[in-house]
């Protein structure tokens, strides 16, 4: 085990310092060393072996795909509810793609998307972040004045991404081998760490997410961020600790080591949730090949056309799944 690690650390290592030797001139404002991009790769480290206690019932039959409520072992104790969409089409085993949903949304906002996914013959696993859906608690938040509570709950969420890919592995009507990663908003902030920690995922596509916690947290107009300016401005704490504390969940940090597996982001240019910003530098940290939709969206900016993102999500998980 111990040299298994070690092999695992060196190779981290080494993809790290290819990513910073690959990143463009426009650097973002916060960089990591490759052994700080290693060592937080190596927070993601676990028994992939450790029993998954999967419970599976059927949830309901549209006539064209089925539904199943999931729930299996994470890491640190924690069950994680699920949902997973089979489609009734085409033979298995199935292309999956793994989903994760907004910020004070939960498991059941792959709905939107299953059914065109699911026509295509690709099943869904979704599932809730910790403190949303069925894992809420009171009192609790993943965005809150605690800094290392925000940390510890987004690491959680991007370890229960990667026990969903080792419960796909166990499934014999499920292609192990071609499993893509569709998030939105904050599930495409885990969802860049989770895709660049975890090879497993051939293909990512963030929607409305970026990188950079220094910026976000500076500039971001979603309401817990907000509270925490203010907390800042009475308390006299230094906004920075909270991007510091944030830095092993950053996908500026991870994203790169993707390639070359390809990545697509929809963005919206007028975005105050995630400011324009933020994608820029994720898209600038990520490696080839590497595409951006941007869309003039209105309102708070944070939601894309519908229509055509559906048309971009489909097209894009059929070409690379």
């Amino acid at each position: 085990m111990t040299q298994f690690r070690l092999a695992r650390a060196a190779r981290a290592l080494m993809l790290a310092a290819a990513v910073l030797l690959l990143a463009p001139a426009a650097a973002p404002a916060r960089s990591a060393t490759p052994e700080q991009i290693a060592q937080y790769l190596e927070s993601y480290d676990y028994d992939h072996a450790a029993p998954l206690n999967a419970e599976l019932s059927p949830q309901s039959d549209s006539g064209t795909y089925t539904v199943h409520s999931l729930v299996f072992d994470s890491v640190n104790g924690e069950r994680v509810p699920a949902l997973l969409f089979l489609p009734a089409n085409g033979a298995p085993a199935h292309p999956c793609v793994v989903f994760m949903h907004g910020y004070g949304g939960d498991k059941s906002m792959a709905n939107m998307f299953a059914p065109s996914l699911t026509g295509g013959g690709m099943a869904v696993l979704a599932i809730d972040a910790q403190y949303h859906g069925e894992r809420k608690q009171p009192g609790k938040n993943v965005l809150t004045t605690d800094a290392d509570n925000n940390r510890a709950a987004f690491h959680q969420s991007i370890m229960d991404l990667r026990r969903a890919v080792d419960y796909l592995e166990t499934r014999d009507d499920i292609d192990a081998t071609r499993i893509g990663f569709l998030g939105v908003s904050m599930g495409s902030f885990m969802g860049a760490v989770f895709a660049g920690a975890d090879a497993r995922v051939k293909t990512a596509l963030f929607i409305v997410g970026g990188g950079g916690w220094d910026e976000f947290f500076a500039n971001s107009q979603v309401p817990p961020i907000v509270a925490i300016r203010e907390h800042c401005g009475k308390t006299g704490a230094p906004l920075a600790i909270f991007a510091d504390s944030m830095q092993s969940v950053d996908a500026l940090h991870f994203v790169g080591l993707m390639a070359p597996r390809p990545m697509l982001m929809i963005n919206c240019s007028d975005d105050i949730i995630v400011p324009k910003l933020n994608a820029e530098l994720q898209f600038e940290a990520a490696g080839e090949p590497k595409y951006i939709e941007w869309f003039k969206c209105g309102g708070s900016g944070h939601i894309p056309p519908p229509g055509k993102t559906q048309i971009l999500i489909g097209k894009w998980f059929k070409k690379n799944l």
